[in-house]
Protein backbone atom coordinates (compact mmCIF):
# COMPACT_ATOMS: atom_id res chain seq x y z
CA UNK A 1 0.00 0.00 0.00
CA UNK A 2 0.93 3.83 -0.90
CA UNK A 3 1.31 5.35 2.02
CA UNK A 4 2.50 9.40 1.88
CA UNK A 5 3.48 11.50 4.31
CA UNK A 6 2.42 14.81 5.41
CA UNK A 7 4.28 17.55 7.38
CA UNK A 8 3.24 18.96 10.44
CA UNK A 9 1.64 22.04 8.00
CA UNK A 10 -0.13 18.93 6.45
CA UNK A 11 1.76 19.20 2.84
CA UNK A 12 2.69 16.08 1.12
CA UNK A 13 6.44 15.43 1.07
CA UNK A 14 7.11 12.16 0.07
CA UNK A 15 5.37 9.21 -0.28
CA UNK A 16 6.46 5.22 0.85
CA UNK A 17 5.91 2.41 -1.49
CA UNK A 18 8.88 -0.01 -1.11
CA UNK A 19 8.20 -1.02 3.17
CA UNK A 20 9.35 -4.32 4.30
CA UNK A 21 5.75 -4.54 5.41
CA UNK A 22 2.96 -2.23 6.64
CA UNK A 23 0.17 -2.85 9.31
CA UNK A 24 -2.99 -0.85 9.81
CA UNK A 25 -5.40 -1.41 12.08
CA UNK A 26 -8.95 0.45 12.12
CA UNK A 27 -10.67 0.26 15.79
CA UNK A 28 -14.72 1.15 15.97
CA UNK A 29 -14.73 2.29 19.19
CA UNK A 30 -11.07 3.44 20.51
CA UNK A 31 -8.14 4.85 18.18
CA UNK A 32 -6.21 2.44 15.84
CA UNK A 33 -2.49 2.52 14.97
CA UNK A 34 -0.45 1.28 12.37
CA UNK A 35 3.44 0.18 11.97
CA UNK A 36 6.09 0.78 9.21
CA UNK A 37 9.03 -1.74 8.99
CA UNK A 38 11.23 -0.61 6.21
CA UNK A 39 14.94 -0.62 5.12
CA UNK A 40 16.97 2.73 6.96
CA UNK A 41 18.83 5.32 5.00
CA UNK A 42 19.41 8.80 5.61
CA UNK A 43 16.25 10.00 3.33
CA UNK A 44 13.49 7.61 4.73
CA UNK A 45 14.70 8.67 8.23
CA UNK A 46 14.77 12.28 7.50
CA UNK A 47 10.99 11.45 6.12
CA UNK A 48 9.55 10.15 8.76
CA UNK A 49 10.10 12.04 11.64
CA UNK A 50 7.99 12.02 14.70
CA UNK A 51 4.61 14.23 14.72
CA UNK A 52 4.33 13.74 11.06
CA UNK A 53 1.49 12.36 9.39
CA UNK A 54 0.65 8.72 7.58
CA UNK A 55 -2.40 9.04 5.23
CA UNK A 56 -3.54 6.75 2.21
CA UNK A 57 -5.52 7.39 -1.15
CA UNK A 58 -8.64 4.78 -0.50
CA UNK A 59 -8.74 5.62 3.31
CA UNK A 60 -9.69 8.56 5.42
CA UNK A 61 -7.32 7.78 8.31
CA UNK A 62 -4.72 9.37 9.10
CA UNK A 63 -1.63 7.97 11.58
CA UNK A 64 0.99 10.44 13.48
CA UNK A 65 4.09 8.91 14.00
CA UNK A 66 5.32 8.91 17.45
CA UNK A 67 7.18 6.25 17.61
CA UNK A 68 10.68 5.85 15.94
CA UNK A 69 13.18 2.24 15.70
CA UNK A 70 16.48 1.84 14.14
CA UNK A 71 17.96 -1.55 13.98
CA UNK A 72 21.79 -2.06 12.22
CA UNK A 73 22.91 -5.28 11.30
CA UNK A 74 26.00 -6.08 9.27
CA UNK A 75 24.29 -9.44 7.63
CA UNK A 76 20.99 -8.49 7.53
CA UNK A 77 20.95 -4.00 6.83
CA UNK A 78 20.09 -1.83 8.78
CA UNK A 79 15.95 -1.49 9.28
CA UNK A 80 13.48 1.50 10.48
CA UNK A 81 10.25 0.59 12.35
CA UNK A 82 7.70 3.79 12.83
CA UNK A 83 4.56 3.08 14.78
CA UNK A 84 1.86 5.58 16.21
CA UNK A 85 -1.91 6.05 16.54
CA UNK A 86 -4.91 7.25 13.64
CA UNK A 87 -5.95 10.56 14.77
CA UNK A 88 -8.15 8.90 17.29
CA UNK A 89 -5.02 8.83 19.31
CA UNK A 90 -5.28 12.96 20.13
CA UNK A 91 -8.01 12.11 22.40
CA UNK A 92 -5.16 10.21 24.68
CA UNK A 93 -3.43 13.20 25.24
CA UNK A 94 -6.60 14.70 27.60
CA UNK A 95 -8.08 13.51 30.74
CA UNK A 96 -11.85 13.80 31.71
CA UNK A 97 -10.17 17.31 33.88
CA UNK A 98 -13.33 18.19 36.21
CA UNK A 99 -15.44 15.74 38.08
CA UNK A 100 -18.45 15.39 36.07
CA UNK A 101 -21.75 13.35 36.66
CA UNK A 102 -23.05 13.78 33.55
CA UNK A 103 -26.27 11.75 31.86
CA UNK A 104 -28.64 12.47 29.28
CA UNK A 105 -28.10 11.77 25.35
CA UNK A 106 -25.24 9.70 24.83
CA UNK A 107 -24.55 11.75 21.77
CA UNK A 108 -24.85 15.19 23.61
CA UNK A 109 -22.78 13.75 26.88
CA UNK A 110 -19.79 12.62 24.09
CA UNK A 111 -20.20 15.92 22.40
CA UNK A 112 -19.52 18.14 25.87
CA UNK A 113 -16.86 15.86 26.75
CA UNK A 114 -14.71 16.88 23.78
CA UNK A 115 -15.90 20.37 24.32
CA UNK A 116 -15.03 20.75 27.92
CA UNK A 117 -11.79 19.12 27.39
CA UNK A 118 -10.51 19.64 24.07
CA UNK A 119 -12.13 22.39 21.95
CA UNK A 120 -13.15 25.09 24.67
CA UNK A 121 -11.87 24.10 28.01
CA UNK A 122 -11.56 26.56 30.74
CA UNK A 123 -7.86 26.75 30.68
CA UNK A 124 -6.79 27.77 27.29
CA UNK A 125 -3.43 25.65 27.38
CA UNK A 126 -5.54 22.33 26.96
CA UNK A 127 -7.44 24.14 23.80
CA UNK A 128 -6.42 22.07 20.32
CA UNK A 129 -7.61 25.12 17.90
CA UNK A 130 -8.13 22.51 14.73
CA UNK A 131 -10.03 20.50 16.28
CA UNK A 132 -13.90 20.80 15.22
CA UNK A 133 -16.86 18.49 15.97
CA UNK A 134 -19.20 16.93 12.91
CA UNK A 135 -22.74 16.75 12.38
CA UNK A 136 -24.83 15.38 14.83
CA UNK A 137 -25.05 11.71 14.23
CA UNK A 138 -29.00 11.35 15.67
CA UNK A 139 -27.75 8.83 18.21
CA UNK A 140 -30.94 8.53 20.58
CA UNK A 141 -29.65 6.60 23.29
CA UNK A 142 -29.57 7.84 27.11
CA UNK A 143 -26.88 7.49 29.21
CA UNK A 144 -26.84 6.54 32.99
CA UNK A 145 -25.06 9.29 35.32
CA UNK A 146 -22.98 6.68 36.80
CA UNK A 147 -21.12 5.84 33.55
CA UNK A 148 -18.93 9.03 33.49
CA UNK A 149 -18.81 9.94 37.24
CA UNK A 150 -14.82 10.49 37.26
CA UNK A 151 -12.09 12.67 37.49
CA UNK A 152 -8.62 12.56 35.52
CA UNK A 153 -9.36 9.41 33.51
CA UNK A 154 -8.08 9.10 30.07
CA UNK A 155 -10.29 11.13 27.87
CA UNK A 156 -9.94 7.73 25.40
CA UNK A 157 -10.88 5.54 27.66
CA UNK A 158 -13.82 7.59 29.19
CA UNK A 159 -15.06 7.89 25.57
CA UNK A 160 -14.29 4.15 24.29
CA UNK A 161 -16.46 2.99 27.36
CA UNK A 162 -19.40 4.83 26.44
CA UNK A 163 -18.64 3.86 22.90
CA UNK A 164 -18.56 0.47 23.31
CA UNK A 165 -21.17 0.39 26.06
CA UNK A 166 -23.81 1.56 23.48
CA UNK A 167 -22.05 0.04 20.64
CA UNK A 168 -21.37 3.43 19.04
CA UNK A 169 -17.49 3.91 16.45
CA UNK A 170 -15.90 7.05 16.73
CA UNK A 171 -13.14 8.31 14.11
CA UNK A 172 -11.36 11.46 13.78
CA UNK A 173 -10.14 12.80 10.50
CA UNK A 174 -8.73 15.54 8.74
CA UNK A 175 -10.94 17.71 6.64
CA UNK A 176 -9.90 19.41 3.41
CA UNK A 177 -9.21 22.76 5.97
CA UNK A 178 -6.69 20.58 8.17
CA UNK A 179 -9.40 20.21 10.75
CA UNK A 180 -9.55 17.46 13.13
CA UNK A 181 -13.31 16.11 12.52
CA UNK A 182 -14.51 14.41 15.30
CA UNK A 183 -17.36 12.29 14.03
CA UNK A 184 -19.54 9.69 15.63
CA UNK A 185 -21.45 6.95 13.82
CA UNK A 186 -22.88 3.39 13.89
CA UNK A 187 -22.34 0.86 11.65
CA UNK A 188 -24.81 -0.93 9.45
CA UNK A 189 -26.67 -3.67 10.52
CA UNK A 190 -26.20 -7.01 7.71
CA UNK A 191 -27.33 -9.46 9.81
CA UNK A 192 -30.77 -11.79 9.59
CA UNK A 193 -32.18 -10.01 12.16
CA UNK A 194 -33.08 -6.77 9.88
CA UNK A 195 -34.80 -6.38 5.89
CA UNK A 196 -33.29 -3.38 4.46
CA UNK A 197 -29.72 -4.10 3.57
CA UNK A 198 -28.26 -7.23 1.87
CA UNK A 199 -26.98 -9.99 4.47
CA UNK A 200 -23.62 -10.96 5.33
CA UNK A 201 -23.83 -14.29 6.96
CA UNK A 202 -20.65 -16.65 7.58
CA UNK A 203 -21.63 -20.29 7.70
CA UNK A 204 -20.34 -23.75 6.60
CA UNK A 205 -23.23 -23.53 3.99
CA UNK A 206 -21.42 -20.70 1.80
CA UNK A 207 -18.03 -22.23 3.07
CA UNK A 208 -17.07 -19.49 5.24
CA UNK A 209 -17.10 -20.10 8.76
CA UNK A 210 -13.72 -22.13 9.38
CA UNK A 211 -14.70 -23.60 12.67
CA UNK A 212 -17.08 -22.44 15.48
CA UNK A 213 -17.99 -23.54 18.98
CA UNK A 214 -21.31 -22.90 20.41
CA UNK A 215 -20.93 -22.80 24.85
CA UNK A 216 -23.92 -22.14 27.42
CA UNK A 217 -22.81 -21.32 30.50
CA UNK A 218 -24.10 -19.89 33.83
CA UNK A 219 -21.72 -20.56 36.49
CA UNK A 220 -21.87 -16.81 36.85
CA UNK A 221 -25.25 -15.64 36.65
CA UNK A 222 -26.83 -13.53 38.59
CA UNK A 223 -30.48 -11.85 38.38
CA UNK A 224 -30.74 -10.54 42.08
CA UNK A 225 -28.27 -8.06 44.27
CA UNK A 226 -27.58 -5.69 47.44
CA UNK A 227 -25.65 -2.83 46.08
CA UNK A 228 -23.04 -1.43 48.98
CA UNK A 229 -21.78 2.53 48.50
CA UNK A 230 -21.13 5.15 50.80
CA UNK A 231 -20.56 4.84 54.59
CA UNK A 232 -20.00 2.12 56.83
CA UNK A 233 -22.00 -0.27 59.01
CA UNK A 234 -25.63 0.45 59.76
CA UNK A 235 -25.10 3.60 58.36
CA UNK A 236 -24.06 2.57 54.77
CA UNK A 237 -26.02 3.47 52.15
CA UNK A 238 -28.02 -0.14 49.93
CA UNK A 239 -29.75 -0.95 47.91
CA UNK A 240 -31.62 -3.97 46.46
CA UNK A 241 -32.45 -4.77 43.10
CA UNK A 242 -33.95 -8.21 41.06
CA UNK A 243 -37.68 -9.07 41.76
CA UNK A 244 -37.00 -12.87 40.56
CA UNK A 245 -37.96 -15.54 43.75
CA UNK A 246 -37.56 -18.90 45.07
CA UNK A 247 -35.29 -21.22 43.30
CA UNK A 248 -34.78 -18.81 40.25
CA UNK A 249 -33.31 -16.60 42.14
CA UNK A 250 -29.40 -15.75 42.00
CA UNK A 251 -28.05 -12.95 44.87
CA UNK A 252 -24.40 -11.54 44.93
CA UNK A 253 -23.07 -8.57 46.43
CA UNK A 254 -22.22 -5.33 44.19
CA UNK A 255 -19.44 -2.32 45.31
CA UNK A 256 -21.24 0.37 44.62
CA UNK A 257 -18.83 2.76 46.52
CA UNK A 258 -17.36 4.70 42.86
CA UNK A 259 -20.87 5.77 42.40
CA UNK A 260 -20.36 9.07 44.76
CA UNK A 261 -22.77 11.25 46.02
CA UNK A 262 -20.37 14.32 45.87
CA UNK A 263 -20.53 14.70 49.75
CA UNK A 264 -24.37 14.54 50.20
CA UNK A 265 -24.92 17.29 47.57
CA UNK A 266 -27.16 14.64 45.52
CA UNK A 267 -30.26 14.07 46.97
CA UNK A 268 -31.25 10.92 48.64
CA UNK A 269 -33.47 10.15 46.07
CA UNK A 270 -31.17 10.76 43.15
CA UNK A 271 -28.41 8.81 44.63
CA UNK A 272 -30.40 5.95 44.98
CA UNK A 273 -31.24 6.12 41.62
CA UNK A 274 -27.66 6.28 40.37
CA UNK A 275 -26.93 3.45 42.84
CA UNK A 276 -30.11 1.06 40.75
CA UNK A 277 -28.22 2.08 38.22
CA UNK A 278 -24.96 1.30 38.68
CA UNK A 279 -25.82 -1.84 40.42
CA UNK A 280 -28.33 -3.41 37.40
CA UNK A 281 -25.70 -2.45 34.78
CA UNK A 282 -22.82 -4.41 36.60
CA UNK A 283 -25.56 -7.18 37.09
CA UNK A 284 -26.46 -7.64 33.32
CA UNK A 285 -22.70 -8.41 33.39
CA UNK A 286 -23.62 -11.64 34.71
CA UNK A 287 -26.05 -12.95 32.53
CA UNK A 288 -25.91 -16.56 31.38
CA UNK A 289 -22.98 -16.85 28.72
CA UNK A 290 -24.25 -18.28 25.47
CA UNK A 291 -22.66 -17.69 22.40
CA UNK A 292 -20.95 -18.66 19.46
CA UNK A 293 -17.49 -17.90 18.33
CA UNK A 294 -15.12 -19.22 15.72
CA UNK A 295 -13.10 -18.23 12.67
CA UNK A 296 -14.30 -17.17 9.15
CA UNK A 297 -12.88 -17.52 5.94
CA UNK A 298 -12.34 -13.34 5.02
CA UNK A 299 -13.03 -12.67 0.99
CA UNK A 300 -14.36 -16.07 -0.04
CA UNK A 301 -18.25 -14.99 -0.33
CA UNK A 302 -17.98 -11.12 1.26
CA UNK A 303 -15.04 -8.97 0.98
CA UNK A 304 -14.35 -6.98 3.72
CA UNK A 305 -14.13 -3.51 3.21
CA UNK A 306 -16.41 -3.50 -0.35
CA UNK A 307 -19.74 -5.91 1.24
CA UNK A 308 -18.93 -5.18 4.83
CA UNK A 309 -17.30 -2.74 6.62
CA UNK A 310 -15.80 -1.56 10.24
CA UNK A 311 -18.61 -1.37 12.72
CA UNK A 312 -21.29 -3.14 10.58
CA UNK A 313 -23.20 -6.25 11.77
CA UNK A 314 -23.26 -9.82 10.34
CA UNK A 315 -24.73 -12.94 11.19
CA UNK A 316 -22.70 -16.27 11.52
CA UNK A 317 -24.56 -19.61 11.43
CA UNK A 318 -23.31 -23.12 12.74
CA UNK A 319 -24.20 -27.07 11.44
CA UNK A 320 -27.10 -26.86 14.44
CA UNK A 321 -29.18 -24.23 13.81
CA UNK A 322 -27.04 -21.64 16.18
CA UNK A 323 -27.44 -18.64 14.90
CA UNK A 324 -25.58 -14.99 16.22
CA UNK A 325 -25.36 -12.03 15.62
CA UNK A 326 -21.65 -9.93 15.74
CA UNK A 327 -20.33 -6.63 14.89
CA UNK A 328 -16.85 -5.78 13.07
CA UNK A 329 -14.83 -4.09 16.04
CA UNK A 330 -11.34 -4.18 14.43
CA UNK A 331 -9.94 -4.53 10.72
CA UNK A 332 -6.09 -5.28 10.23
CA UNK A 333 -4.47 -4.85 6.93
CA UNK A 334 -0.79 -6.14 6.62
CA UNK A 335 1.17 -5.90 3.43
CA UNK A 336 4.70 -7.34 3.47
CA UNK A 337 6.29 -9.75 1.16
CA UNK A 338 3.54 -12.50 1.62
CA UNK A 339 1.02 -10.41 -0.03
CA UNK A 340 -1.58 -8.09 0.91
CA UNK A 341 -3.81 -9.46 3.52
CA UNK A 342 -7.04 -7.84 5.87
CA UNK A 343 -8.21 -9.86 8.96
CA UNK A 344 -11.90 -8.51 10.69
CA UNK A 345 -12.10 -9.27 13.94
CA UNK A 346 -15.49 -9.44 15.95
CA UNK A 347 -17.60 -8.45 18.79
CA UNK A 348 -18.99 -10.91 21.25
CA UNK A 349 -21.08 -13.36 18.78
CA UNK A 350 -24.59 -13.38 20.78
CA UNK A 351 -27.13 -16.02 19.95
CA UNK A 352 -29.96 -15.29 17.98
CA UNK A 353 -33.03 -15.96 20.51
Amino acid sequence: MDLYILNTDFEVIGVVDDASSVIWNSRYWSSGDFEIYIRANKDIIDLLQPDYYVTRLDSDEVGMIMNRTIKTNSEDGNYLTVTGDFLDGILKRRISWNQSTISGNVEECIRQLIVENIIDPVDPARRIDNFVLAEKAGLTETLKGFDIQSTGDDLSDVIANICQTYKIGYKVTLTPENKFLFTLYRGIDRGYGQTENDYVVFSPEFDNLISSEYTYNREEYRNAAVVLAEGEGTSQRRVSIGTTTGLNRFETRIDGSSVSSNGEIITQATYDKMLTEYGQEQLDNLKIKEGISGEVENNVTYVANEDYFLGDVVSTANEYGFVSDTRVIEMLESEDENGYKILPTFDTWEVRI
